[in-house]
């Protein structure tokens, strides 16, 4: 069971950069109107998770169109149902942003994971900088660094411990992940 979590963590994080663009025909510009915290999970346990696919898909509409420089283009999760948001620099990617149903975790990994089961997995594999993997907490979730074909990479997981979605930054630097984050959170107002 081990390797195949490990497997689909694996083909999470590597699909972070993936060509599998959807139509973005959003012309929004949300723009960060909280204050930055400055410790992970920089706001995330301050805020309501959507837990609906419409509500992740109006969330996902709402980021900005373009962080640090980087353009957004919206794409499909890795697995059935999930939707992603990848910002490219002229430099390469600041990072992805995603969403994904838990149904779909289980439907590829045969499984029958909560966000809070499949978090706790997902995070014996990273070296964790911080974290708070209480099943009783409204928002669990992990930060740390691990390896994405061969790259280092700084990430964030989260999710309502027993909701139907979990969701996760990737990026290469840890201000990029901050960035990230901060666009997310100011999504949902």
């Amino acid at each position: 069971m081990r390797l195949c979590v490990l497997l689909v963590l694996v083909v999470l994080l590597a699909g972070s950069c993936s060509d599998d663009a959807v139509d973005d025909t959003t012309t929004t510009s949300a723009a960060a109107t909280t204050a930055p915290v400055a410790d992970p999970p920089w706001g995330l346990d301050g805020i309501a998770m959507p837990d609906t696919t419409g509500a992740v898909e109006l969330w996902f509409g709402a980021l900005p169109e373009e962080i640090s420089g980087a353009q957004r283009t919206l794409m499909r999760g890795r697995v059935e149902g999930g939707i992603g948001a990848e910002y490219l620099q002229a430099a390469g990617a600041l990072g992805t942003i995603r969403a994904t149903p838990m149904e779909g975790v289980n439907a590829a990994s045969g499984g029958d994971f909560s966000p809070y089961d499949w978090l706790g997995m997902m995070s014996s594999d990273v070296d964790i900088e911080d974290s708070d993997l209480d099943p009783e907490t409204d928002v669990a979730w992990f930060a740390g660094r691990t390896e994405a074909d061969g790259v280092l990479v700084f990430i964030l997981v989260w999710g309502v411990p027993d909701g139907g979605w979990y969701f996760d930054i990737v990026s290469g630097t840890p201000d990029g992940r901050e960035a990230l984050v901060t666009a997310f959170i100011a999504a949902a107002g």
